[in-house]
C-alpha cells in the first residue's frame, strides 16, 4: 500500500507539472519569412508609390502568397511591429559605435530591408537632432 501511495503522489506531481508547463510554442514565422516579409514590403511600398500610410489589408494580400506558414493580418501586423523593433534595437547600436550582434545567418539581411524601410527616417532624425544641437550652440 505504501508503494502504491507513493507512486499515486509521484503520478499527481507529474500531471500537476504537466498542467503547469507552458504550452508548446506554435512558432509562426522562421529566419526565411522574415526576409520575406521585409523585402515584401519594400516591394509593396515600390509598387504603391510609397504612400506614407500602409494598406495592411492590401499588404496581407500582397505578401501572403509568399509564405507557406497560415497567418492572420493581425500577426503580421505584430511581426512588422517586432521587427521594426528589432531594426530600432540594432540601428541604436550602431549608431552608438557598437555591434548589433547579428546571431543569425538572415539578420544582416533583415537589417539591410528594415533599413530601406525605416533607415531613412531613423537617419534624418538622427541628422536633425545633430542640426538642432549645431544651432543651439552656435546661438550660445
Amino acid at each position: 500500500l505504501k508503494r502504491r501511495a507513493s507512486e499515486s503522489v509521484t503520478d499527481e506531481k507529474t500531471t500537476k507539472k504537466k498542467k503547469m508547463a507552458s504550452p508548446v510554442s506554435n512558432r509562426i514565422w522562421n529566419e526565411e519569412d522574415e526576409v520575406i516579409i521585409l523585402k515584401g514590403l519594400v516591394d509593396f511600398r515600390h509598387k504603391t508609390r510609397f504612400q506614407p500610410k500602409i494598406d495592411w489589408d492590401a499588404f496581407y494580400r500582397f505578401v501572403g502568397g509568399s509564405i507557406v506558414a497560415k497567418f492572420t493580418r493581425e500577426q503580421l501586423v505584430n511581426k512588422m511591429k517586432k521587427l521594426k523593433s528589432k531594426f530600432l534595437a540594432d540601428f541604436k547600436k550602431i549608431s552608438q559605435g557598437k555591434d548589433p550582434h547579428f546571431t543569425r545567418a538572415s539578420d544582416s539581411e533583415v537589417f539591410g530591408y528594415a533599413s530601406l524601410i525605416w533607415g531613412e527616417n531613423q537617419a534624418n532624425g538622427a541628422m536633425d537632432k545633430a542640426q538642432q544641437s549645431e544651432s543651439s550652440d552656435d546661438e550660445e
